[in-house]
């Protein structure tokens, strides 16, 4: 294996994996042949002639542990928003089943873009044989997110840590494909440490708390809060840095697979998201296809909006799934409060919570942030009650609507 000297990237994707490490000697030196960056594969271009797909080892540069282990299939699908390759016809992917690979040539550059078509499938925890030096790892949990292997600086940036942190995006279905755009920021001239960023299905870039809007450079600290997440052995800094290799393990299906230097354009083939920001795969899933108009109506009659719906992780076509509050128990001297709320949506904004003691007077904002529970049910207690006969609990979510 390259040591931090010598440079360079590995990108493995297992199922949905994507882990992005140094080099490895092996690949570099058992290739015969290493692409220069641009590349790209559709997979469209092989002849299918077997049930079974048509074997790509050999071919385009693609090398694997033993033949047959990485198959182009016909298999046609759907997908609402730009691919990469987006003038191909997509009746053709690449299935593999075991270590899988494409070299190529060292060549620095100020970024590059990694862009591929995953099919989604959740898993429960992250992989645990992820390569010490991995830069960047991605798996997709059961709540359809993608979370991503990264590291962060300690509050007084004293020293860093490397974690997995669950991205804010729309869920993707389980089965569902994706669109996975990966920037590196190797900042030649500039900050030491590497740095890469996320969109998923072309959207912008994804924010964090933990990723930054500024880097580490000189006396200057970075800015906690952008979509700039530092690689995750990237902190102790580090030299030029470029991609020498991708590889797929483990058991999974991808399409149109492009490395490149040029920034890909943005998926969304126009709007994403409707004026009031519900995405439109939130809509479609539902049948709501007139998105701007559908997200302006009461589906399902229960006194919401569907954008309001999507804010409170309720389905916006059953009556039955509906932001209110089920219950409230006086005991001792506090109330227990209990609402319907989710995060099935992919929103995490807390609940906040208005009392009221007397609605001709209107309510009153108790400051608290109510994390959501995740489940179905959220629980909160009012720990200072007012002494009032009667008093009136309003949860709520933050909107600019």
């Amino acid at each position: 294996m390259l040591n931090r000297q010598e440079k360079g990237n590995f990108i493995s994707l297992l199922t949905i994996i994507v882990t992005i490490v140094l080099g490895l000697t092996q690949i570099q030196t058992s290739a015969n042949t290493i692409n220069d960056i641009p590349y790209n594969d559709s997979f469209e271009d092989y002849s299918v002639t077997s049930t079974n797909g048509t074997d790509v080892i050999g071919t385009n540069g693609w090398y694997g542990i033993v033949a047959n282990v990485a198959l182009v299939i016909t298999n046609s699908y759907s997908f609402g928003y730009e691919y990469p390759l987006n003038t191909e016809t997509h009746n053709q992917n690449l299935y593999y089943v075991d270590s899988t690979w494409n070299p190529f040539n060292y060549t620095e550059r100020t970024n590059i873009w990694v862009d591929i078509m995953v099919q989604a499938i959740p898993t429960i925890a992250p992989p645990t044989e992820i390569a010490t030096n991995a830069l960047v790892a991605l798996y997709m949990n059961t709540n359809g997110h993608f979370v991503v292997r990264h590291a962060y600086y300690a509050e007084d940036f004293s020293t860093h840590y490397e974690t997995w942190t669950e991205l804010n995006h729309p869920p993707v279905a389980s089965g569902n494909w994706a669109r996975v755009t990966v920037m590196f920021d190797f900042m030649t001239d500039q900050a030491p440490d590497k740095h890469f960023a996320i969109s998923i299905n072309g959207s912008e870039p994804i924010s964090n708390a933990l990723a930054y809007s500024t880097f580490y450079m000189g006396e200057d600290l970075p800015v906690a809060g952008g979509i700039w997440f530092y690689n995750a052995d990237s902190c102790d800094g580090g030299g030029n840095w470029y991609v020498s290799s991708v590889a797929l393990e483990g058991i999974g299906m991808i399409d149109d697979f492009v490395v490149t230097d040029v920034e890909p354009p943005e998926g969304g083939g126009g709007e994403t998201v409707t004026a009031q920001g519900t995405p439109y795969t939130w809509l479609d899933q539902y049948g709501l296809t007139d998105h701007e108009n559908d997200d302006l109506e009461d589906q399902d009659g229960d006194g919401l909006y569907t954008w309001q719906e999507y804010l409170a992780g309720t389905i916006p076509t059953n009556k039955g799934s509906v932001f209110q509050v089920l219950d409230i128990t006086r005991i001792n001297t506090s109330n227990r409060i209990v609402w319907y709320g989710t995060t099935n949506t992919g929103i995490y904004t807390p609940f906040l919570m208005y009392r009221s003691t007397n609605l001709i007077y209107g309510w009153s904002l108790i400051p608290t942030n109510i994390p959501r529970s995740g489940a179905d049910s959220n629980i909160w207690w009012d720990q200072a009650v007012p002494a009032m006969q009667s008093i009136w609990y309003r949860p709520a979510v933050p909107t600019n609507h």
